[in-house]
């Protein structure tokens, strides 16, 4: 059986080619009959092809090497890549934006929504600090301000709640303080040798005593001699 293209023959050389090679075998001048290969400017570039084939949207033929787009993906893959020239930069280190930001940003909606969200059930700490900012943002000029400010103060009577445990526990710790401080000092004063003060006597009996500012005795007791 004969091909049903014809061979061909080099413009330069003469030698007898198969129809489906791009350049003849002997010289390497390019087949005339070859269609010319995509240019960038068609935005399918030879990645963006070999990408096509990869996945299966771009199919090359095993005789004539054309490339043939199978369905719509194909167009949207090379629809969707930038025009020739066009680079896209994008760049993942960038910083992200901070909750402050986002608060700014968000419609009044969006912020009366995220306050909600936070306030239900048993919100923390900082769950109540969040919705607080996210309410106070709204303006008054809003259709949602009347019921983010009654929210707000929903959000900060829970914050004061908190502060109010931060001060009882802030006062406990500073009372189990003082009393091992107090218990350390008593215990350093026990380990201290005890002195004889010399103003005690020990009498004729065994009384310990001192003398009064009217020159007479006056016992105390006996710990107060040793």
């Amino acid at each position: 059986m004969t091909s049903s293209r014809p061979e061909w023959f080099c413009d330069h050389c003469g030698h007898r080619n198969q129809f489906y090679w791009s350049a003849c075998q002997m010289c390497q001048t390019p087949n005339p009959n070859m269609p010319p290969p995509p240019t960038p400017s068609q935005g399918t570039s030879g990645a963006k092809v070999a990408l096509g084939i990869f996945l299966g949207f771009v199919a090359m033929c095993g005789c004539c090497g054309l490339i043939n787009m199978s369905g719509n993906k194909a167009t949207q893959m090379i629809s969707s890549q930038p025009p020739a020239g066009e680079i896209k930069i994008t760049n993942p280190s960038a910083p992200s934006l901070t909750f402050q930001e986002r608060v700014k940003q968000a419609s009044p909606k969006e912020n009366l929504e995220n306050g909600k969200r936070l306030l239900k059930n048993k919100p923390s700490r900082e769950q109540a600090y969040q919705a607080s900012t996210h309410l106070d943002a709204i303006l008054p000029n809003a259709p949602e301000y009347k019921e983010a400010q009654q929210l707000y103060k929903k959000s900060q009577a829970i914050e004061e709640i908190y502060r109010q445990k931060d001060k009882q526990e802030l006062k406990r710790q500073q009372q189990l303080e003082a009393a091992q401080s107090a218990k350390t000092t008593q215990q350093a004063k026990q380990l201290q040798p005890r002195r004889r003060s010399s103003i005690y006597h020990w009498g004729p009996r065994g009384g310990c005593y001192y003398i009064n500012s009217h020159g007479n005795k006056t016992y105390v007791d006996h710990s107060l001699c040793r």
